[in-house]
């Protein structure tokens, strides 16, 4: 490091940026990719956590005045246990979990869940703030060990005057269904049933339509060259595509 420049570490990789530089700025001239949008400190999509302490801070609203270490992503701490549930079969995929947590989740917002040594990503299923909903695979045994979450409380919210479009894979149209009826039950203006994008035939009730949000629900990642083609062919306008995968490893 020289005198006139400070250590930026990024998740293992160092940066060199100048006393005073737009920490955002600076990380992207330099070749770290870093999410963001606004660029005003509004979307927060440019969260960087502090390695040690986990304190999130905005680097577009940033000045560096002295070497960071960072993380793109805070470490998770899986601290509640998830004792008082519903449990309901959904299929012979899948299991829904209804129970109540210390904190509220929007419509949508992610599930990270523990159980024993296997991990994984779920969203919020519910539109009541006050209870959450998710699911899981139907392969896991909940009597045999304790269900543990980290804190994933919300940090937007969805706009229900807006209008959306449930798109999804085979595997998971039953979660898809239950998110559709509670954007329903949430008062969105949404399409009467599910899409499925696995399946060529064109839809045309769909055909000029714009939706504001797209919410595309997959058991794996959707290549996003497969999902442009699928709304091109049904003449299909979408102003925010939103991917709810789920993971489990």
């Amino acid at each position: 490091m020289s005198a006139s420049t400070l250590t930026i570490e990024l998740d293992g990789k160092v940066f060199e940026l100048r006393p005073q530089e737009n920490l955002l700025q600076g990380l992207l001239q330099r070749g770290a990719w870093v999410r963001h949008s606004c660029l005003a400190g509004v979307c927060r999509s440019c969260r960087l956590y502090d390695a040690a302490t986990q304190t999130p801070l905005l680097s577009c609203q940033t000045r560096v005045d002295q070497a960071l270490e960072l993380v793109s992503q805070p470490r998770l701490q899986f601290d509640i246990e998830l004792r008082d549930y519903q449990l309901t079969t959904l299929s012979d995929q899948w299991q829904r979990i209804d129970a109540s947590l210390p904190f509220s989740l929007e419509l949508g917002q992610p599930v990270l869940w523990q159980f024993g040594a296997r991990q994984g990503r779920a969203f919020q299923c519910s539109a009541s703030h006050e209870q959450v909903s998710f699911t899981l695979p139907a392969n896991l045994d909940l009597n045999q060990k304790t269900l543990m979450l980290a804190d994933t409380r919300a940090r937007s919210e969805l706009d229900p005057s807006a209008s959306a479009v449930v798109l999804c894979d085979q595997a998971s149209q039953v979660v898809a269904e239950l998110f559709l009826s509670n954007l329903t039950r949430l008062g969105m203006a949404a399409t009467s049933s599910v899409y499925r994008l696995d399946q060529a035939p064109t839809h045309t009730e769909l055909k000029f339509k714009r939706f504001e949000y797209a919410f595309i629900i997959s058991r794996d990642a959707v290549n996003l060259n497969h999902v442009e083609q699928w709304l091109e062919t049904n003449r299909l306008r979408v102003e925010q595509p939103t991917y709810l995968t789920f993971s489990d490893q």
